[in-house]
């Protein structure tokens, strides 16, 4: 066991889930549902809004409040307490409100432009090699994420402890959930559908009231077939009837193409609202020199995220930027890619909406072997395995502050 096991002991008649979060038109909507006696009342309390009511939930154990909640914006949360009753139980939570959708190739969080300037993140602990576990591990790795300037998260490949979407609440990161539906799965297996259907269901009930998740993730990194596209179709259709009010995508596997003009038509792209790509150019396939001469679009007319971009460095190894797996070849290689997204941003000409490189530390990986470099790590982190900063960690930082100072800039000008 890698996380904690909490034995909860509950009255005959409890609630088995009770969540609010906001829709994309800003109204307020929840749900419940009760195990026993379910002609009893269920209570809502918002005591800083001024809300005390019984719940008058449709036949799915919808509801919908007359509210305007202050908003929880990124880098600006504003969370309210809550507080549910029925019968015996009583719950608390603590919930913030904010939509988030798409606008051609945009993505618009609380009606405004935003760009995901992000980080992936494994559930590997800030030090020691071990599991992330707990609240601590969780304040520390997004911590660091706020220090890089991160707006963003990307909680890969798998779904993460609370404790981090928690904490992504109060610090106020939007976070990318995602299942475990990685590579070559048995994709024409019903019972291989019925175990991601169930994890999505107990991903997405947890987590619908975290105004932090911005964006579902159903799959890393698969090959099209009819098969593939077909069962995480299904998914991402359970994943909106579970929660209308999320973006819902998947991460692609982008191969390269031997010329600088790319063009994404895995028809899972018309399925989702993000499409969101791995790519390694300058490090797996690509030349370094020439990243900046890349551009990306879709035959979907969608925004572009990179859920995957960089290359490796061991923490203390210092060269020529030409030789690799030094810091400085490293930062020279996030220095490129930026200058491809500043080129091919949303809102400039181009349909890129974000990016979350990877990864934030370096982390345990058996089959990363050259002695002496990687001895077992996956060493693509801006971090070392025990938090030593890389050069490419300031690299990013500098480039997330220009964005941020762009985006206020934009909210302060006068309308048009």
């Amino acid at each position: 066991l890698t996380r904690s096991i909490d034995i909860v002991d509950v009255p005959e008649t409890f609630l088995r889930e009770a969540w609010l979060t906001m829709a994309p038109t800003g109204q307020v909507i929840g749900g419940i549902a009760v195990d026993g006696d379910s002609s009893q009342p269920v209570e809502l309390e918002l005591p800083a809004l001024g809300v005390s009511t019984t719940v008058d939930a449709d036949s799915n154990g919808r509801f919908e409040l007359d509210l305007d909640p202050e908003r929880w914006h990124p880098g600006r949360p504003v969370l309210h307490d809550v507080v549910w009753r029925c019968g015996d139980d009583e719950l608390t939570d603590s919930v913030g409100f904010r939509t988030v959708e798409i606008d051609g190739t945009d993505i618009v969080v609380n009606g405004e432009q935003t760009f995901l300037h992000g980080i992936s993140i494994h559930a590997e602990a800030p030090s020691g090699g071990r599991r992330a576990h707990g609240p601590d591990d969780a304040d520390t790795l997004l911590d660091w994420a706020v220090d890089l300037g991160a707006n963003f998260v990307r909680l890969a490949h798998y779904q993460h402890d609370e404790h981090m979407v928690r904490a992504c609440d109060r610090l106020g990161l939007m976070a990318w959930a995602e299942l475990p539906v990685y590579w070559g799965i048995a994709f024409d297996q019903p019972h291989v559908l019925e175990q991601a259907r169930q994890q999505l269901d107990e991903l997405v009930i947890r987590d619908r009231s975290r105004a932090s998740i911005a964006i579902w993730s159903v799959a890393n990194e698969t090959l099209p077939s009819p098969e593939r596209t077909a069962f995480l179709t299904d998914l991402v259709d359970r994943a909106r009837v579970l929660d209308p009010t999320r973006l819902v995508s998947a991460a692609l596997l982008t191969l390269p193409t031997g010329g600088t003009e790319h063009v994404i038509d895995d028809p899972l792209g018309e399925v989702v609202d993000l499409v969101s790509i791995n790519q390694y150019l300058g490090w797996y396939y690509g030349d370094r020199e020439t990243i900046a001469d890349n551009t990306w679009r879709s035959v979907f007319g969608k925004p572009i995220v990179f859920t995957e971009m960089g290359g490796g460095a061991k923490a203390g190894h210092h060269g020529d930027a030409d030789e690799i797996w030094t810091e400085e070849f490293q930062a020279e290689l996030y220095r490129r890619h930026i200058e491809m997204i500043r080129a091919g941003r949303s809102g400039t000409g181009g349909e890129i909406a974000g990016m979350s490189p990877w990864i934030l530390k370096d982390f345990r990986a058996p089959v990363r072997v050259l002695p002496g470099i990687q001895d077992g790590y996956n060493r693509k982190g801006l971090v070392s395995e025990e938090g030593e900063r890389k050069l490419a960690f300031e690299v990013l930082q500098e480039f997330y502050a220009e964005l941020a100072t762009d985006h206020v800039r934009a909210r302060q000008a006068p309308p048009e």
